[in-house]
């Protein structure tokens, strides 16, 4: 019974208590809109996102998270208005949690190469435990005789995006209301604290076919050390993606992004845990995603290393330009 408690305390303390904690990824210069609402108007095209990441792989119990992304603008309403949604979904060991939310930015022009996008996403939560995955000594324990469901709780958050001609700033709070799981077992367990991102970036031209992209992502929380990410990234005419990532005293590793003439790419990162975490294995995760109608993109877009336009984005270009409906 001991063994139990303290295992469960420990997946309330890593899961409950600092996290509704936002997912781990990655990808998040490329796909950034999961953690900065303001970033969906970067990319002026209907797209489509879908991530799995799996962490410390054969850890029983082992956190893993799917997010299935959507954006496109609002030219119908305004040139400058964007819509969208994020769908996550991420479980370790016994906790589950589902979230959906749905996102709105609008962007300013500053200059024909800067604007100022500020965004915000609406939506909620659904937590759950299954204590009949644990190991219980004594079966008869009432704590662990049902599983737990939470209902929804409804959040909110807001982002600001930056986006000049070779770099980008951003700033966001994903979710602004700490809500509080209902009491376990006479426990009252903390379900959420605020997270502060601060994000930044700046690519400049090798030669005519590579492009090399530098970013940072700095999570802020209270009572927490800041994670502090740094990725580097070399584009190759503007079909292969190869960086690498460092997340200070957590973990390194090397990711690529395929992107095809259809629209799709194809995304893989690996993940090794060093420092604190060192004694724990490796994470993987993949992303798919797909651009509609594929405009010319530089590193503030989804894909952070292409600049010069092709001849299949400039007809896909005079095609949103001959259906977009005219003002009167």
């Amino acid at each position: 019974m001991k063994q139990v408690f303290i295992y469960i305390l420990i997946h309330l303390l890593t899961f409950g208590v600092n996290a509704q904690q936002e997912l781990q990824s990655s990808f998040n210069t490329i796909n950034p809109q999961i953690n900065n609402p303001g970033a969906l108007g970067r990319v002026e095209s209907i797209y489509g996102t879908l991530s799995h990441r799996s962490q410390w792989l054969g850890v029983e119990g082992n956190p893993n998270s799917t997010a299935l992304n959507f954006g496109m603008p609002l030219g119908f309403v305004t040139d400058n208005a964007f819509a969208g949604t994020t769908i996550t979904q991420d479980q370790l060991g016994s906790f589950s949690r589902l979230g959906a939310y749905v996102l709105l930015a609008y962007s300013l022009k500053i200059t024909s190469d800067i604007k100022i996008a500020i965004g915000l996403n609406a939506g909620g939560d659904f937590t759950s435990a299954n204590f009949s995955e644990l190991l219980v000594k004594d079966q008869n324990d009432p704590i662990y005789l049902q599983n737990i469901r939470f209902k929804f709780r409804e959040n909110a958050g807001l982002g600001l995006y930056y986006q000049g001609n070779s770099h980008f700033l951003g700033f966001s709070i994903p979710r602004i209301i700490e809500n509080n799981v209902e009491e376990i077992a006479q426990f009252n367990v903390n379900q959420l604290t605020r997270h502060y991102y601060i994000s930044g970036g700046y690519g400049f031209d090798l030669n005519s076919n590579l492009r090399l992209t530098a970013t940072m992502n700095h999570k802020i929380t209270a009572n927490t050390p800041i994670s502090m990410e740094y990725n580097l990234f070399t584009a190759l005419k503007e079909t292969f993606i190869f960086g690498a990532i460092y997340r200070h005293g957590d973990i390194a590793g090397l990711n690529f992004n395929l992107l095809l003439d259809n629209g799709m790419s194809i995304g893989y990162a690996y993940d090794h845990s060093i420092g604190f975490n060192s004694s724990l294995s490796s994470s993987h995760e993949i992303l798919i995603g797909y651009d509609l109608y594929m405009p010319a993109v530089n590193l503030n877009s989804r894909r952070p290393a292409a600049k010069t336009k092709t001849k299949s984005r400039k007809m896909h270009q005079k095609r949103i330009k001959r259906h977009k409906p005219k003002r009167k």
